[in-house]
């Protein structure tokens, strides 16, 4: 099972979003062993692994079980979006045209 700790920290700072939480990542076969492993952890990241201090800028720190993960297309994600904008614009584009040849159409039969 693969387990993530997020650790919070009072001292952020106010021009992001997600400012003063950071992510890691702890592999372990059940919630107990990820408990175990999870100070070390930090220790590790963000403190002496030597002796297991923790920076004391950390004031939080939440271990979440992951039930199941996939890695996202990005590239994908902003290409369709991309495409649709395109598809949309041409649409809009097309809709006006129409328009006005409607217009043009009935400014002249008469």
């Amino acid at each position: 099972m693969e387990f993530v700790l997020i650790l919070e920290e009072d001292n952020g700072c106010d021009y992001t979003i997600g400012c003063g939480i950071a992510m890691l990542k702890v592999s372990a076969s059940n919630i107990d062993e990820a408990i175990e492993n999870a100070f070390p952890t930090v220790a590790h990241n963000y403190g002496d692994p030597g002796n297991g201090f923790i920076n004391e800028d950390i004031t939080l720190i939440t271990l979440l079980a992951i039930s199941d993960s996939k890695i996202l297309d990005l590239d994908q994600y902003r290409s369709d979006y991309k495409a649709g904008l395109a598809k949309e614009t041409i649409s809009s584009i097309e809709a006006q045209e129409r328009a006005e040849l409607e217009r043009l159409k009935r400014k002249y039969r008469s």
